[in-house]
This record gives C-alpha cells, sequence and structure tokens, in this order.
C-alpha cells in the first residue's frame, strides 16, 4: 500500500511517520549517499514500529563536504504531543493529520475539537468556558486583529484548514507570549517547505435539512453577490453630501432634500430562491527549489466557498410589567434567509540562507460575506399591534496579513542560541452598506407601513483598520540556565464611520400607508407620501488608535534530573485613544475622547516535575489583563434588529487584572496517547461584562468588582487495542472541563441587579468532546465519530428586574468517513448536528432567541499528487 508521504529526519537522524496499520515500503535517501529500500515493513494496529537504516556513502558523488540539514515534521499528532511533552506551559493542540480527518473547513471548526474549548457562531474562541474577551489568537506568533466592531475576539472562520501545519491553545501564561487572556493563547502556525511537488485540489458540497430544496429568503442585490461583493448597488448615492446632514435648516432647501432621496435606490421587497448544495473549493500547491544552493520553498492556497442558508426560530423581549413582574411583551416567529461566501488566498514562501539561518514570508487575503434577509411577525405588545418587521443587510468582513520571518540559530557566534523576529502589517475592513428596516402593521387583514422609529431607516457604516509593528525573540544558555529575553511594538490605527437615515409620512391620507412599499416609496412620491430625514447621531463616527509596548525576560532550569523550574515577568504598556464625534466635520467640536494608558507587570513562575520519561506535574503562576475592545469604549449606539435594542459601549470602562493558577498531571504512554488531569483557579479584578441597561432591555457594558473562576479538566486519548487485539482499529478521545465562577459586586451594583450572586457571564459550568475513531487500512478507510458540549451561560447580565440572558446548552453531534479508493483520490462524507440541536436564550423562564440551524451533510473529493 502506498502513501506518497515523505518526512525529514531530525539532527539525530530520528525520524516520525504516522502510518494506519499495513504493510509498507519505505524509500531512504539523502545526497552523497546510496538508496537504501526496506520492503514489508509491518504497521500493527495501536503500536509504534522501529525501523532503522544505516546509509552508506556514495564516495562517486562526494566532494569535500556533506551537510545534513533537515526539518522537523509538525503536522503529526505524535510530533504535536511531543511538543506539548517539552512545552514550558499547559497547552493542549490538534494537528493537520488530525484536522484533515474531521468534517472542518477553517480554523473555527477545528479549534472546538481541543480539550476545553469551545466556539460561539463557528468564529470566535471560548476556553475553558471564558469567551472572546479572555482569548487572544496569533498567527505564526504575531498577534490577529480583531475585523468585526460588535465581537470581542479574531473571526477563526477566515483561516482555511488546508493551510494549518497545527492549532494550539496554550492555558497558562508565559513571558514570550501577548498577556491579553485568560482562558487560552490560541496559536495557528502556517505550513512551509514542501518536501517535494504537491498538489491538492478539493471540492465540496454539502445539504442543510433547513435549506436544500426550501425556499430561502433573499432580495434583489447586485451583480457580483456570488463573490460576496457589492458592486455598487447597495452604495451611498453621489447625490448625497458627505460634509453635511441632510436637512434643510442646514444649508439644502425641501427640493434639494427631495432631489437627494430620489437618488437612493428603493429596494425594500424580499422574494425567494430554491436552496442549493453549498459549493467549496480549495486547491493548495507548493513545491521546494534551489536558489543559491540553498532551499527554497513556497506554497499556496486559493479557496472558495458559497451557500445559502434558511432558518426558522423565534424571538421574545421582555419587559418589568405591573407589579414588578417579568413579562413577554413581544414573542415572533423568525425566518432568515442568508447567503454565506468566503473566497481568499494564503501564500508562504521561506528560504533557507544557511543550516542556521531561515527567512519566511507569509501573506493571506480573505473575505467573508454574510448577505441576510430576515423577517419577524407576531404580536408585539410594545407595538401594540400583529407586526411583520423585516430587515435586509449585507455585512463584508476583509482580513489581509503580511508577515515576515527570521529564524537563525548559533546567532552571533554564541552556540545553543536563537534569535526570532518578525515584521507585520495587516489591513482589516467591515463594510455593512443599506442595511434596510421596515415594520409593517396588520389591520382588517390588511398590512400597512408603520411609520415609527426603526422602519423605513437605512444603514450605513464602513470600517478600516491598520495594524503595523515587529518584536525579537533571543534565547540563549547561560551555564545549565538557558535565558530569554524579548520586545515588542504594535500600533492600530481604527476608523468608524456610520450613516443613518430614515423615511416619514406625510401624506394627507392614511390609507396611503396600505399602499405596496415599491409605489408608496417609489421616487415620485418623494415629498408627497414621504420626506427623507437624516438620522445621523452626532457620535456615530470614532477614530481610535492603541499602541502596544511590550519586554520580558525569562529563564529556563533544569535544577535536577526531575525537576525543571521557569520564570520570569512581561511588562505591557498599552495605550488607547479612543474619539467619538460627528461623520461632519463643522460639529466635530463636540468630540467625546477617551485617552488611556495601562502599564501592567505581568509575573510567572512554573515548576515542572519529572517522575519518569513519560509522566510530568505542571504548576503554573501567570499574571494576566482583558483590556476592553475600541467599540466597547465608543459611545456608537447600536441597533440590534435580532434582539430588537439597542447596544452602546461605555468610555469609563477599565482593564481586568487576572491572576491564574493551573496544576496539571500527564501519562504520555503511547506516541499518540495521553492522560492528563487539570485544576485551576482565577481570580478577576473589575471584569467586564455586557449588561442590561434599562427595563427596555437595551444593553451596555460595565465593570463588576471582582470574579473567581476555578474548576478542573480530564482528558484521555486511547486505542482500545489495549484492551483487545480486536479493538485494534479502534481509538477513543474524550475530554471534560468543569467550571464554577462567582462574581463579586458592589454596593451600587448590587442595588440594580437583578442576581446578586450569579457566574461570570459568558461562563459555561461544563465543556466536554469525545471522539470515536476507526481505521481499516486493508480497504483505505477511515471513519470518526465527534461528540461537542457546552453547558448553560450568562448572555446578557439582568439589571432592574430583568433575568439574565443564558444561552442553553447546544449538543453538537458530527460524524466522518474518508475513503482512499484509488492512488491520489480520496472520498470524505460527513454529517454535522445530526442531532438538530437549536441555539436557544432564555430569561428566566421566557425564550428571548431560538433558531434551528438543522443538520449538514456532505462530501468532499480530494486529489493530492
Amino acid at each position: 500500500m502506498g502513501t506518497g508521504q515523505a518526512v525529514r529526519t531530525d539532527l539525530d537522524g530520528a525520524y516520525e511517520l504516522s502510518l494506519s496499520p499495513g504493510r509498507y515500503r519505505l524509500r531512504f535517501e539523502e545526497d552523497v549517499y546510496e538508496i537504501l529500500v526496506r520492503d514489508d515493513v509491518m504497521v500493527a494496529p495501536a503500536e509504534f514500529a522501529v525501523v532503522d537504516a544505516a546509509l552508506t556513502l556514495n564516495t562517486g558523488k562526494l566532494q569535500d563536504e556533506a551537510v545534513i540539514v533537515t526539518r522537523f515534521n509538525v503536522r503529526s499528532a505524535a510530533a504535536q504531543l511531543q511538543a506539548r511533552r517539552d512545552a514550558t506551559v499547559v497547552k493542549d493542540a490538534i494537528s493537520a493529520e488530525e484536522m484533515q480527518r474531521t468534517p472542518d473547513s477553517n480554523a473555527g471548526d477545528s479549534a472546538r475539537r481541543v480539550p476545553g474549548v469551545s466556539v460561539v457562531g463557528g468564529r470566535y474562541l471560548v476556553v475553558r468556558g471564558l469567551s472572546g474577551r479572555y482569548t487572544n489568537a496569533l498567527l505564526n506568533g504575531v498577534r490577529l486583529p480583531n475585523s468585526d466592531p460588535d465581537e470581542p475576539g479574531v473571526q477563526l472562520d477566515l483561516f482555511p484548514r488546508q493551510m494549518l501545519n497545527s492549532l494550539s491553545v496554550t492555558k497558562t501564561f508565559s513571558p514570550d507570549i501577548p498577556g491579553n487572556f485568560a482562558g487560552g493563547s490560541l496559536q495557528l502556525e502556517t505550513r512551509d517547505f514542501p518536501d517535494a511537488f504537491t498538489l491538492e485540489v478539493q471540492l465540496t458540497t454539502n445539504a442543510n435539512t433547513e435549506s436544500i430544496g426550501q425556499q430561502v429568503l433573499t432580495y434583489d442585490g447586485g451583480s457580483l453577490d456570488f463573490l460576496g461583493l457589492d458592486d455598487g448597488t447597495r452604495g451611498l448615492p453621489s447625490d448625497v453630501p458627505t460634509e453635511r446632514v441632510i436637512a434643510s435648516a442646514r444649508g439644502l432647501s425641501r427640493a434639494d432634500v427631495d432631489e437627494v432621496a430620489r437618488s437612493f435606490p428603493n429596494r425594500w421587497t424580499r422574494s425567494s430562491t430554491t436552496g442549493i448544495p453549498d459549493i467549496g473549493v480549495s486547491v493548495t500547491a507548493g513545491d521546494t527549489l534551489k536558489l543559491g544552493g540553498h532551499k527554497l520553498g513556497i506554497l499556496s492556497n486559493v479557496n472558495y466557498g458559497h451557500n445559502w442558508r434558511q432558518a426558522s426560530g423565534t424571538v421574545g423581549k421582555t419587559r418589568v410589567g405591573a407589579g414588578d413582574r417579568v413579562e413577554l411583551a413581544e414573542d415572533l416567529k423568525t425566518e432568515t434567509g442568508t447567503r454565506q461566501v468566503t473566497w481568499g488566498a494564503l501564500s508562504t514562501v521561506t528560504y533557507e540562507a544557511s543550516r542556521s539561518d531561515e527567512l519566511s514570508f507569509v501573506g493571506m487575503w480573505n473575505h467573508a460575506s454574510e448577505d441576510t434577509t430576515r423577517v419577524a411577525r407576531g404580536h408585539s405588545d410594545n407595538e401594540g399591534a400583529d407586526i411583520v418587521a423585516q430587515r435586509f443587510r449585507l455585512v463584508e468582513r476583509n482580513l489581509g496579513v503580511v508577515q515576515l520571518l527570521g529564524d537563525h540559530t548559533d546567532f552571533g557566534l554564541l552556540a545553543g542560541s536563537r534569535l526570532k523576529w518578525q515584521l507585520n502589517g495587516s489591513f482589516t475592513g467591515r463594510d455593512e452598506p443599506d442595511t434596510r428596516d421596515v415594520m409593517l402593521q396588520e389591520e382588517n387583514d390588511a398590512f400597512f407601513w408603520r411609520d415609527v422609529p426603526g422602519s423605513g431607516e437605512r444603514l450605513y457604516s464602513g470600517l478600516t483598520q491598520w495594524d503595523g509593528g515587529g518584536g525579537f525573540d533571543f534565547a540563549f544558555p547561560v551555564g545549565f540556565v538557558q535565558a530569554k529575553t524579548g520586545a515588542l511594538a504594535q500600533y492600530t490605527d481604527r476608523g468608524f464611520t456610520a450613516r443613518r437615515f430614515g423615511l416619514a409620512f406625510v401624506g394627507n391620507s392614511a390609507d396611503d400607508r396600505f399602499l405596496p412599499l415599491p409605489e408608496l416609496f417609489a421616487a415620485d412620491n418623494v415629498g408627497t407620501l414621504t420626506r427623507l430625514q437624516e438620522l445621523t447621531r452626532s457620535d456615530d463616527s470614532y477614530q481610535a488608535n492603541q499602541l502596544l509596548l511590550a519586554g520580558y525576560a525569562m529563564a529556563d532550569a533544569k535544577l535536577l534530573e526531575w525537576l525543571r523550574v521557569v520564570g520570569g515577568a512581561r511588562i505591557e504598556s498599552f495605550g488607547q485613544h479612543v474619539e467619538s464625534y460627528s461623520p461632519f466635520p463643522e460639529e466635530r467640536k463636540d468630540a467625546i475622547a477617551t485617552d488611556r494608558t495601562d502599564t501592567d507587570a505581568l509575573p510567572s513562575a512554573s515548576l515542572i516535575f519529572g517522575l519518569s520519561e513519560k509522566m510530568f506535574v505542571r504548576a503554573a503562576y501567570g499574571g494576566t489583563v482583558a483590556r476592553p475592545e475600541v467599540r466597547e469604549l465608543a459611545p456608537f449606539l447600536y441597533q440590534d434588529f435580532v434582539r430588537r435594542r439597542t447596544v452602546q459601549g461605555n468610555p469609563d470602562l477599565l482593564r481586568t487584572y487576572i491572576h491564574n493558577f493551573d496544576l496539571r498531571w500527564e501519562w504520555f504512554f503511547g506516541d499518540t496517547e495521553v492522560v492528563a488531569f487539570s485544576a485551576f483557579y482565577k481570580d478577576f479584578r473589575h471584569p467586564i461584562e455586557q449588561v442590561v441597561q434599562d427595563r427596555q432591555g437595551n444593553v451596555t457594558y460595565d465593570n463588576v468588582d471582582g470574579a473567581t473562576n476555578f474548576g478542573g479538566e480530564a482528558e484521555v486519548r486511547v486505542g482500545l487495542g489495549h484492551l483487545h487485539p480486536g479493538l485494534g482499529p479502534f481509538s477513543i478521545g474524550g475530554n471534560v472541563s468543569l467550571i464554577r465562577s462567582s462574581v463579586e459586586l458592589s454596593d451600587a451594583q448590587r442595588g440594580t441587579a437583578t442576581s446578586a450572586e450569579r457566574p461570570l457571564a459568558g461562563q459555561s459550568p461544563y465543556v466536554a468532546n469525545l471522539s470515536l475513531g476507526c481505521a481499516l487500512p486493508d480497504i483505505g478507510l477511515t471513519s470518526f465519530v465527534y461528540y461537542n458540549v457546552f453547558g448553560k451561560r450568562i448572555e446578557e447580565v439582568g439589571k432592574l428586574g430583568l433575568p439574565d440572558v443564558y444561552q442553553e446548552p447546544f449538543h453538537s453531534l458530527d460524524v466522518s468517513a474518508a475513503w482512499e479508493f484509488a492512488t491520489h483520490w480520496k472520498l470524505t462524507v460527513t454529517a454535522s448536528n445530526i442531532l438538530f440541536s437549536k441555539v436557544e436564550l432564555k430569561q428566566g423562564p421566557f425564550t428571548v432567541q431560538r433558531r434551528d440551524p438543522g443538520a449538514t451533510f456532505g462530501a468532499k473529493l480530494g486529489w493530492t499528487y
């Protein structure tokens, strides 16, 4: 059986090759050596086969000197487990080998396979039950920016699985990584240096039970919607002045305002299309060339994905009624049609300038869009009528990253030293052109336009962010101690602008409001039936910049054969300037500014006890921080159409300081097998939470005095051949995290809080993962079953009598089977969410949001050269 796999040995001649049980031929070759072939190499289930080879010099090829340079293969599960065993921190990882056999298509899907990890909305990382603000994400050791102003955290769905060597989560702090996390630091490593020419082509299709063959809501968009790009159809009309508010009192005549109103496209009608299967294409190509006698590795990936999704559900809204009783003011049924498009490219170029010097370039561009048509209908006590509320919304996200990385061993002729440096730049963009909201009211079996705030309104918003910086890490021996020092500088500049417009009814007859929307809002009726109003607020734009300066020093010492001590400290100075202002120059004298700099000392210490060659105990302490996002500081008012409320920032937020304590016992009893138990305790000072702002359910952000978080994790990965030879093809992996948290409220907060004793917002009480795999190499078949669940967690903190809003547990069961049916060909079939779990938010006894994502069944055909 041939696989075409190739690996390199390390400097000691050791190598690892992960193969399914079966019979193989191994070929050993190296420049100036004779080729050696070993036939009939047997790999037994759940066993590690040792195959040694001694190569003989080919004197005919031998010149003056032979220098053997090698690279370590980190794509295998065994390599990642070895890296975990040697690490100075508590970390968990999933390798490219493991990601390849799952139904996953991006880093967001794969991250939830890591112990103690779940992912919200397929994008945002949650570690040990702690959500976005308590995690960070690094690409090749470089901090990634956030491209969504409304959510803390990095959007992991932008990173295709095919371009990743590994995905790891560090759960304890070390001074050589950024200190803005508490749950975990996600580290993505891109692929580099293919051993030989490689070409991988993958075609993917999926069918969602809620969407395939069903009528999916949509609307008339533009000609480039299949690329997730607006072609200008939704753009702000050129007749709209950019320097002033559209109002007759601001230098424009009534006729001028009406003329501007006629330039807006009249697109307020929803339609539907038949749901078709998802499509996805991914092409990866690479090779290793010679440049100046040294290796130049190039690897690139381009990908495209498109899907339609239809989801049904409900949305509710509570209020405090008579006698301070909580009651349901709205209970609406919802239908949502979404067109999702992703495409991008990622390329790595690595040059070995010498056997101790390596330069790498990483370039990436990713685009993701969601085009949504949403309808909510039912009786609203708040509106006092039966209503139909509609929204049409396109959101485009772009992320571009460039990195230049250097890695130099024995730097400056100092034996055993290593210098790593990086320069980086990135662009983040988010556009929301022409989001339209309209509400109809039923009367005598007919519907008319309800002329109220939030109906007949349009929003145009755009965000651009530029990041740039660099840093270095220098490790060097000092006697028996390995010392390490480094520094980092990172600058961020972000700009956000929004324009809001609304229509008002000015007709003489109320009956005109019963006209169909395309007729009522037609250009011919501007000035007679409708009139344009600009609703842009004086704080609807903001400019922000951030400067992070950091330096650290640490030492790693093996004091005894069984005792390793690691310690040090990191200093981070984080300056943040946020200025909210009007989009119009003439009003910017009233800008609201927040200017602050937080300087924090972040100490770290850990003890690693080697109980045996394969068994370790790790104890660690680290001080870390969680900082408010720009969006949370800016007093920008955001309309949340899904929950029918407003969200507003708070310029007075404080940063959070966290004391983290960890203890872990690990036993690496096999090449890919491990058993581990962990305990942790975290103390939060001034944690940030999203809280209810008033009795109408609008929300903002606030600090509580403190919170504590403690819990434990258990993990096992084992082949079942240990139990019985007949179970050799089977393997099982599982992990569970149990967490308990509580908050400390000030006297003022206790006076308004609905729950004086509660968990920390965003904290799940448990997270569990389970996988069962089977490998049948004789027929080239592997299959896996994956289960993931997280416990209910507070989405919003209740206040003024309104209960806390909880997200209910979500049980996810996925299945994947792969068949290598011919040389170079592989077919993978998948099924996701086959339990048909629903996303549900509850506030007290009332469901305030429910969505049924359905199950998704797919197939992926891959060809590899």
